[in-house]
């Protein structure tokens, strides 16, 4: 009978580790669950993810195209003031010489 009891008391024994053990790793667990949720409500889904740089994508897109239509305008103005240049030096030599003609009609 003792060595029945002895049997008994090491299977007891044993199975107080193993049950420690089993709490333990159950609390390791929730613990793990705990740090995923936080993880998980930390970061954006795939898909919303994904929707958003499609639309900052898409207003890249806008605006390059809006840019690129002023880039095209200014070019043009600096055309157009380049064609004007000659004018208005033509203006500048024409108030110039008016302006020497009354002077020398003057002395």
């Amino acid at each position: 009978m003792d060595s029945q009891n002895e049997r008994i008391a090491k299977l007891e024994e044993q199975s107080k580790g193993h049950t420690d053990h089993y709490d333990r790793l159950y609390e390791t667990m929730l613990r793990m669950e705990t740090k995923l949720d936080t993880y998980t409500t930390n970061f954006l889904p795939r898909t919303e993810a994904q929707e958003m740089f499609r639309s900052r994508d898409e207003d890249i897109k806008e605006n390059r195209e809006s840019l690129e239509k002023l880039e095209n305008e200014i070019k043009n103005d600096s055309r157009s003031n380049k064609a004007i240049l000659p004018a208005w030096f033509a203006v500048a030599i024409s108030i110039i010489v008016g302006i020497l003609s009354l002077i020398t009609i003057i002395l």
